[in-house]
């Protein structure tokens, strides 16, 4: 949480427990919680968060890449951060659940049931458990010598259905000697076919966090008040030539980079809202293109774009948030250019009534028809367009649209070291995404190409995916 909000860790953990407390809860301790951030991406146990939490000491046996050091610090080129450094007395923790004392444990982590205790010359003893029965413990306390059981237990990996117990666990196990009650191994989901959250959630904590980049919006472009369309390649010159004026009168600081980032809002709105929230709480400047209307594909049905439009508004005035028009007034329309002219009308007055400003706009990526003809023109509320066959000039851009071609190198669509490549002082770039791509399996698209930084990003998510 501190590494994706900015804010420290005893920060976070003080309002963690002031939030219990309100509800009358007393937290006296933790029990550390497994995450691929932690044990793939930098090798380290949250309990390592403590200065009393020695990852020597943890009568708990975790595998890790190699042998742990106190007090170390982690990090990447994103942040740095020195284990061990907070004190848990100084939050009225009295214990942490790996250093509770020496025990037999059992746990239900993704991967399966499994057992572990240490043996008495300081081996650990890791089996997946064949058995639920009390046949394990006693094997545990006679080879060990403990005298304790401690359960690790997720109750989201469990369902209940009349005499069946389902555990997530490709493996099928029979609960001692309780007739009636089986666990039936459900099928692993795999990986999951679109990118994870996490890595866009990396990606933007990065870029809110470089000091030698600045964000830019729709409205931070040199276009000026609205006005009747221009030739396009006049439009583009007379905007680029205004943004190097602000860097040359010191308008802008040439020292820095910058770069837009916009949102293409298209068939999965919830994927849009999760990644308009995250940019609130990165208070990340972000542009979107969004429609006031769409076919639902659910019910078949035109019914308003749903989006959070009254946080949306609120971004607006902080200054953080762009909107511009999707315009697919002409698909609304079934390709009536009449219709679609007063769908168009009614769609931006409807933007406009929401206080967005809606001064530019473009039209869905698929929509051919919206792209070579000019149905919306004459329309004296039009905003002006400004991608597509209106493109302005950045030094490079990036558009993961391509990750669902097969004809790239989806090694050159990391957005993250596309930034590093490509964020160059007194240059612009811009980063389209679409959030689609990204999140837990709730939308089907799939990159075309696996590869590397692809595949890192799924295995550092697959524990929580499961």
């Amino acid at each position: 949480l501190s590494y994706l909000t900015g804010r420290s860790c005893e920060e976070l953990l003080r309002e963690e427990i002031e939030y219990f407390a309100g509800l009358g809860i007393e937290i006296s301790g933790t029990a550390a919680h497994g995450s691929p951030f932690a044990r793939h991406g930098h090798d380290y146990i949250n309990y390592e968060l403590f200065a009393e939490c020695d990852p020597r000491q943890a009568h708990i046996y975790v595998e890790r890449d190699a042998p742990p050091v106190y007090g170390r610090t982690i990090g990447d080129d994103l942040f740095s951060f020195r284990l061990n450094s907070v004190k848990m007395k100084d939050f009225g923790l009295k214990y942490e659940a790996y250093f509770v004392g020496p025990c037999v444990y059992i746990a239900d982590i993704a991967s399966g049931l499994s057992v572990r205790w240490r043996l008495p010359d300081g081996r650990d003893f890791v089996e997946e458990m064949p058995d639920l029965g009390v046949a394990i413990v006693k094997r545990g306390f006679a080879e060990s010598g403990h005298r304790a059981v401690q359960l690790l237990v997720h109750p989201d990996h469990w369902r209940i259905t009349g005499d069946d117990i389902e555990f997530s666990s490709s493996t099928a196990i029979v609960v001692g000697a309780r007739a009636g009650e089986k666990l039936h191994g459900l099928a692993k989901t795999g990986k999951p076919s679109s990118l994870p959250f996490d890595y866009l959630s990396r990606f933007l904590f990065g870029l809110a966090n470089r000091a030698d980049a600045s964000p830019l919006k729709y409205d931070d472009l040199e276009l000026g008040a609205e006005q009747p369309c221009e030739e396009p390649s006049i439009r583009i010159e007379n905007e680029f030539a205004a943004f190097n004026l602000t860097l040359k009168n010191g308008t802008r600081d040439r020292s820095k980079s910058f770069y837009l980032m916009q949102y293409l809002a298209g068939g999965d709105p919830a994927s849009v809202n999760r990644v308009l929230t995250l940019h609130r709480e990165l208070n990340l400047p972000y542009s979107l293109a969004a429609p006031v209307r769409w076919l639902d594909p659910s019910s078949g049905v035109v019914e308003d774009y749903p989006l959070d439009w009254d946080a949306i508004g609120e971004d607006v005035r902080r200054g953080i948030g762009s909107v511009g028009y999707l315009a697919n007034a002409l698909d609304i329309a079934a390709g009536d250019a009449s219709n679609a002219r007063s769908i168009f009308a009614e769609d931006v007055d409807t933007m406009r009534g929401r206080d967005l400003q809606c001064r530019y706009m473009t039209t869905p990526i698929r929509s051919k028809a919206a792209m070579e003809t000019d149905w919306w023109k004459g329309n004296s509320t039009a905003p002006l367009w400004i991608w597509k066959r209106f493109k302005l000039r950045f030094a490079s851009r990036y558009d993961d649209a391509a990750l669902t071609k097969s004809t790239v190198s989806h090694d050159e669509l990391d957005p993250v070291a596309w930034v590093a490549a490509n964020l160059r002082p007194g240059k612009r770039v811009l980063i389209n995404i679409d959030p689609r791509h990204y999140g837990d399996n709730w939308y089907s698209r799939r990159p075309a190409r696996d590869c590397s930084w692809i595949n890192a990003a799924r295995d550092r998510a697959a524990f929580s995916m499961r």
